[in-house]
């Protein structure tokens, strides 16, 4: 059965249409033939659509190949065009070819002229199965995309909404510990429910933290303050509230003193998110905080544990949202707070360094520049 192919011929010679005609059916083609002379009626017969194949001569009176392929491309069309000509130079040939034209053809030798269409209309077919699946991969992507904004919205405006009536039951809480007519039982009850509503509260907080630095991005507020201080004050307040873990949380730093500029509450909650999981995977054992000057213009404080360790597969991926090294209904938590810890340190242009291995601890070193770069 004869295979059917479309042409468009820009030839100004009937003649030698003719023969390209005669030579595609002698192959073996069922050939639909149709000749233009002129840039509009090239025009025109590219707007009705249905070609398979451009053939082109090179040069006709008042309109040659590179005035086609302008034509071709403007119009955003993606058939092969093939220049067949008996006037055409080396130097034009490739200058055709840089323009777009798929290969040339001498007239007087059409050997090569059956085979090159065949390949020249696979390459076509498969260019066009290229552009199918990208836009089919473009379309699944940008889908993605608004599935992941309106997740992130949810959760902003989930957090929101459970933050207002958890404020309120804090306070309630706190009033009634507060009080001095409650018997011990009470108190011991009212302490924990107090514990678990904070504990509630910081784990929206990391969900809306999640949801600022994957949708919104973060905004950074600086101010000049003591780090020694304030590491020191984090490790004492973070003790008191996690004393049911039985980890010491020892405190070592090599300076009285370490003045810079930093977003103190970003600081502060890269330290606590350090020590809480160093807590929940240090088996109960002793936790070292370290804090050190570098060199003039550069902080490092480390936060090391003697608990499971982690694989070095598990390092490279830990850090990523939704991500932790052990399951979660072993140990609980999302799997989010060393995501939000590397973003917070790293909109410092800081970086978060960890050594690890399987049942000997971990060490996670943050250094920060002591004062924002001017980019920042």
């Amino acid at each position: 059965m004869n295979r059917k192919l479309s042409v468009l011929s820009v030839e100004d010679s009937n003649d030698d249409a003719e023969i390209l005609r005669l030579e595609l059916i002698s192959a073996g083609y069922d050939v639909r033939f149709q000749q233009v002379e002129t840039a509009q009626t090239f025009k025109m017969a590219l707007e009705e659509g249905g070609w398979d194949i451009v053939l082109s001569d090179h040069r006709l009176p008042g309109f040659d190949s590179f005035r086609a392929l302008e034509i071709l491309k403007n119009l955003e069309i993606d058939i092969p065009f093939i220049i067949v000509s008996g006037m055409i130079g080396e130097e034009a040939a490739v200058a055709a070819m840089k323009s777009g034209a798929h290969d040339y053809i001498i007239k007087g030798n059409l050997g090569r002229l059956v085979a090159v269409i065949e390949r020249e209309i696979r390459e076509a077919e498969n260019r066009k199965q290229r552009r199918v699946a990208e836009a089919a991969l473009e379309t699944a992507y940008q889908a993605a995309k608004k599935a992941i904004r309106a997740r992130d919205e949810f959760l902003l405006m989930a957090s929101h909404e459970l933050r207002t009536p958890l404020t309120v039951l804090l306070l309630q809480l706190q009033a009634i510990k507060d009080t001095d007519v409650l018997e011990a039982k009470i108190r011991e009850k009212t302490e924990s429910a107090i514990r678990h509503s904070r504990a509630l509260g910081e784990l929206i907080d990391r969900l809306l933290a999640v949801s600022t630095i994957t949708n919104r991005g973060l905004r950074l507020v600086f101010e000049e303050f003591d780090l020694v201080t304030l590491v020191d004050a984090t490790v004492k307040r973070f003790s008191q509230r996690t004393n049911d873990h039985q980890s010491t949380i020892l405190f070592d730093s090599s300076a009285q003193s370490i003045c810079g500029a930093w977003d103190r509450m970003k600081v502060d909650q890269v330290l606590v998110n350090l020590l809480s999981n160093a807590t929940k995977f240090g088996l109960g054992k002793p936790i070292e905080v370290k804090l050190k000057t570098e060199t003039p213009n550069w902080v490092i404080f480390s936060v090391s544990d003697q608990g499971l360790g982690i694989s070095p597969e598990d390092q490279l991926r830990i850090l990523n949202p939704f991500e932790q090294a052990l399951p979660s209904r072993n140990f609980g938590g999302l799997g989010i707070s060393l995501f939000i810890t590397k973003a917070y340190i790293e909109s410092h242009n800081g970086a978060l360094e960890l050594k690890s291995s399987l049942n000997h601890g971990s060490v996670f070193s943050v250094k920060l520049p002591l004062f924002p770069p001017a980019n920042l």
